[in-house]
C-alpha cells in the first residue's frame, strides 16, 4: 500500500475523532446556554419576589455575561467541528482518488467546456470522468478557472513550466497546509461563484464620495446629536434642539438615497463570501516558501500596511454592517447614527486604499490553488516523472508512458516522436487500445505543460501546439455534418502546420463519414502533408493500406500496432505497442460475442 494512502487514511480517522469531540463540546455548551437562561430567569424571579433589586441586577448582568461567553465557546466548537469535518472529507476523497473511485466527485469543470477547443473535448479535459474532475482541488472560482486555463492553454515559455514544477514539488511537501487551504474553501461560503461583480464594484468610485461637506457632516452630526441628547436628559431641558438635529439627519438621509442604497446593496450579499476569502488569504500568508514562483505570489499579496487577509476582513465587516440594514431596528439606528453614510464612506475609504488590487489578489489566490491541485499529483505519485521541457524542434520522448486516469495495473508503453520520423501510424483491431494510447499521449502532454508530474518513468517534450481530431460530431444548429466538422478540424491542423507552428497532432480514424475510397485517399494526403510540414503526432486507423506510407516516405512515417490473442474462445488484449502493421481482425468475433449471428462470407 502506498505511503500517501496510509497518510490519508490516518489523517481521515484523526479528523473524524476531532469532529466528534468538537460536536460533543458544541452540544455541551448548548446545554449550558439552556441552563444559564433558565437559571437567570429563576434568579430574576427570586429577586423580584424578595424585592432585592441589587440581586436582580447582579443576576441579569452575570447571566448576560455568561450567556455571551458560552455562546462564543459554542461558536468556536462549531467552527472546529466544521473544519475537522471538511478535513476528514478531503482525506477520504484523496483515498478515493488513489483507489480510482473519483468519478463521483461533483466538480467536473463542465462550465469550462467549449465545443471548438482544439483538444479539450477529444481528450476529456472537462466533464464526467475527466482530467479536471480527477485533478481539481480548488474551491474558489479563480482557482478553478486558473487550473482550467493551465490545462487548455500551454505557456509560451518552458521557463514558466519549470517554475511551476519547482513550486509544485515544494507544495507537495506541505500536505497539512494544502489541505487547510482546501478546507477553508470547502466548509465556508460557496466560493465557486464568479466575484466579478464584487471586483467591478471595488474599482468603481461614486461621486458621492467626493463631497467634502457631506463627509464632514456624516462624521460630525451623530456626535452632536449624542451630546445634545445626553445634555437634554441630564439637565432636564427641552428636547427640541436634539430633535432638530435628528430631523436634519433624516433629511440628509433622503439626499440621493437611491444612488447610495444601490451602492450598498451591491456589497451586502458578499459578506459571508468575503469572510471565507479572508480565511483563505490568512492561510496563504501563514507559510514561508522557497521556490521563486511561490515567493513571487506571496510578495504580490503582501502590502506595506496591513496583511491582505486583514484588509479583506475589514471589507467583510463593513459588508456585514451593511447587511444589518434589513434589521428591524435599522430605521432608528440609521436616523441616529447616519448608518448608511457611515458604511458608504467606510467602503469608499476601503476602495481608495485597496480596491484596485482586489482582482489581482483573487488571481494570486487562484494560482496558488491551481498549484496545490497539481501538488496532489506529485504527493500521490512520487515515482511519476517531472518532464523535461525543450525549446527546440518538436519532440516527444517517453519511457513507460501510461494513462494517468487508469488504475495502477495500467499497461505502459514507450513513445518516440521526433524528426524526421515524427509520425506514427497506429493500427490494430477493435478494442486493442489505439484510441486510449492516443489519449494517453495527449493527456500527459497537457499535464506536462501545466507543470504537473506525468504518468511515465521519463518524459521529454518540446513546447508544441496540440491539435486533435478524435471525437468530432455533427452540429445541427450550424447545419454542419459530422464529416464536414471533421474536415474543418483537420483544416485547423493543416493551417497551423503550414504557418510554421510546432504542431503535435492526434488523429483517430479520420474521415469516418465518407466512403472507404475517399477516406483512404484523404487520409493519405493529410498524413503526408503534415509530415512534410514538420508536424509530429499519431494517427490510428483500420485502413491497413496506409501502412505503405512508411516505405513511400523513407521512414518519416512509422508503423506500429496493437494486437490480441485468442485462447479457448476468449479474446485477450495485452495493450502493448509493437512495431509494424497489425495482422489481426476481430470484428466478426465481437459480433458473435454480442449474440449476433454472422454467416461466413462466401
Amino acid at each position: 500500500m502506498r505511503e500517501s494512502f496510509k497518510n490519508y487514511e490516518r489523517r481521515s480517522r484523526a479528523y473524524q475523532k476531532c469532529a466528534a469531540k468538537a460536536e460533543t463540546a458544541f452540544n455541551r455548551w448548548y446545554r449550558w446556554k439552556i441552563f444559564i437562561f433558565w437559571g437567570g430567569l429563576f434568579l430574576l424571579g427570586l429577586a423580584f419576589m424578595v424585592k432585592s433589586f441589587p440581586m436582580g441586577g447582579a443576576a441579569l448582568v452575570l447571566g448576560i455575561f455568561l450567556f455571551i461567553a458560552v455562546d462564543v465557546w459554542q461558536v468556536k466548537a462549531m467552527t472546529r467541528q466544521r473544519l475537522a469535518g471538511a478535513l476528514e472529507t478531503i482525506n477520504a476523497n484523496c483515498c478515493k482518488r488513489l483507489n480510482g473511485e473519483w468519478s463521483g466527485f461533483q466538480d467536473q469543470g463542465a462550465d469550462f467546456q467549449t465545443e471548438d477547443h482544439q483538444f479539450a473535448g477529444d481528450l476529456d479535459v472537462f466533464g464526467p470522468d475527466s482530467l479536471f474532475q480527477w485533478l481539481n482541488t480548488a474551491g474558489t472560482f479563480h482557482g478553478r478557472r486558473q487550473l482550467a486555463r493551465w490545462l487548455t492553454h500551454p505557456p509560451e515559455s518552458g521557463a514558466v513550466i519549470r517554475e511551476r514544477q519547482e513550486a509544485v514539488t515544494e507544495l507537495a511537501g506541505h500536505l497539512g497546509w494544502r489541505q487547510r487551504l482546501m478546507a477553508e474553501a470547502v466548509y465556508l461560503a460557496d466560493l465557486k461563484r464568479d466575484p466579478e461583480t464584487l471586483i467591478a464594484w471595488a474599482n468603481d468610485r461614486h461621486s458621492l464620495a467626493d463631497l467634502p461637506w457631506l463627509w464632514s457632516a456624516v462624521r460630525l452630526l451623530p456626535i452632536v446629536t449624542a451630546v445634545f441628547l445626553i445634555t437634554a436628559y441630564l439637565l432636564k431641558i427641552s428636547f427640541y434642539l436634539p430633535g432638530a438635529v435628528i430631523l436634519l439627519q433624516y433629511l440628509l438621509l433622503r439626499y440621493r438615497r437611491r444612488e447610495r442604497e444601490s451602492i450598498l446593496e451591491r456589497i451586502a450579499p458578499y459578506h459571508q463570501q468575503l469572510q471565507s476569502y479572508a480565511k483563505l488569504f490568512e492561510v496563504m500568508e501563514s507559510r514561508r516558501f522557497q521556490s521563486s514562483f511561490l515567493v513571487r505570489l506571496q510578495t504580490e499579496i503582501r502590502s506595506k500596511g496591513r496583511p491582505v487577509y486583514r484588509q479583506i476582513q475589514r471589507l467583510a465587516k463593513i459588508a456585514d454592517a451593511v447587511s444589518n440594514r434589513h434589521n428591524a431596528f435599522y430605521f432608528f439606528l440609521n436616523v441616529l447614527t447616519l448608518w448608511d453614510y457611515q458604511c458608504f464612506f467606510a467602503l469608499a475609504d476601503w476602495k481608495e486604499r485597496s480596491g484596485s488590487r482586489l482582482r489581482r489578489w483573487f488571481e494570486v489566490l487562484g494560482e496558488m490553488e491551481a498549484l496545490a491541485s497539481l501538488a496532489v499529483v506529485r504527493y500521490d505519485h512520487p515515482a511519476w516523472a517531472i518532464p523535461g521541457i525543450l525549446e527546440g524542434e518538436p519532440v516527444y520522448l517517453a519511457l513507460e508512458l501510461g494513462h494517468p486516469l487508469l488504475p495502477e495495473n495500467r499497461v505502459c508503453n514507450d513513445l518516440v516522436l521526433n524528426r524526421p520520423s515524427g509520425v506514427l501510424l497506429v493500427t490494430g483491431s477493435n478494442m486493442s487500445g489505439k484510441s486510449t494510447f492516443l489519449r494517453t499521449a495527449g493527456i500527459n502532454l497537457i499535464l506536462a505543460y501545466a507543470g504537473s508530474p506525468v504518468c511515465a518513468r521519463e518524459l521529454t517534450c518540446s513546447l508544441m501546439e496540440m491539435h486533435t481530431c478524435m471525437r468530432v460530431g455533427d452540429n445541427l444548429s450550424r447545419h454542419i455534418s459530422s464529416f464536414y466538422a471533421e474536415v474543418l478540424r483537420v483544416k485547423q491542423i493543416v493551417d497551423a502546420a503550414a504557418a510554421g507552428h510546432k504542431v503535435f497532432f492526434l488523429l483517430d480514424e479520420i474521415f469516418k463519414g465518407t466512403n472507404s475510397k475517399d477516406r483512404h485517399t484523404g487520409a493519405r494526403i493529410l498524413i503526408k502533408k503534415l509530415s512534410r510540414a514538420g508536424a509530429i503526432g499519431m494517427v490510428s486507423t483500420h485502413d491497413l493500406e496506409l501502412a505503405d506510407l512508411e516505405e513511400e516516405t523513407g521512414g518519416r512515417i512509422k508503423n506500429c500496432h496493437f494486437q490480441e490473442q485468442y485462447r479457448e474462445h476468449e479474446i485477450l488484449f495485452d495493450f502493448k505497442l509493437r512495431p509494424g502493421v497489425s495482422t489481426t481482425r476481430n470484428a466478426l468475433y465481437l459480433l458473435r460475442a454480442a449474440g449476433i449471428t454472422v454467416d461466413d462470407p462466401e
